[in-house]
């Protein structure tokens, strides 16, 4: 999860934005988005975090939380996978924009 967060910060970062809030950083993201400035993948970034109020498909973030405030010890290997493959395209898509 941290790897994906601090991927939008440094998208944040290149616009001239700071946060200290994860769910402003993904507004903020989504407004990038919305307004032509980067080009990120809106389905990329709910599979990250949901602005919506009632999303049923679970974010990293739902991960994250579950994973680290829960009982749970094991991560089922192809959930690591999905997480593993998400970060790696977010990375991708951080360098471009950065790069840009």
């Amino acid at each position: 999860f941290f790897s994906l967060y601090h991927s939008l910060l440094a998208i944040a970062a290149k616009f001239g934005y700071e946060s200290r809030n994860q769910e402003c950083t993904f507004a903020l993201i989504y407004s990038l988005i919305e307004d032509g400035k980067i080009e990120f993948d809106k389905e990329t970034l709910r599979k990250i975090a949901s602005l919506e109020p009632k999303d049923d498909e679970e974010t990293s973030v739902d991960i994250r939380e579950r994973y680290q405030y829960g009982t749970e010890f094991k991560m089922d290997e192809e959930l690591y996978n999905n997480i593993v493959k998400l970060a790696k395209e977010v990375i991708d898509i951080t360098r471009e924009v950065i790069g840009k």
